[in-house]
């Protein structure tokens, strides 16, 4: 577990949720203090 003063991009302490859009792109709910979510963007080109 990670505290929650020490987040950082990229770490989770408690992922809760994930959902994926159109464009590939992962969004995952953290469940904390306050809550997050995080946007990780799909990298790879389309078509």
């Amino acid at each position: 577990m990670i505290p929650t003063g020490l987040l950082q991009p990229g770490l989770f302490n408690r992922p809760h949720g994930m959902a994926v859009d159109r464009q590939g792109n992962l969004f995952v709910a953290e469940w904390l203090i306050g809550g997050r979510f995080v946007k990780l963007e799909n990298l790879r080109p389309q078509g």
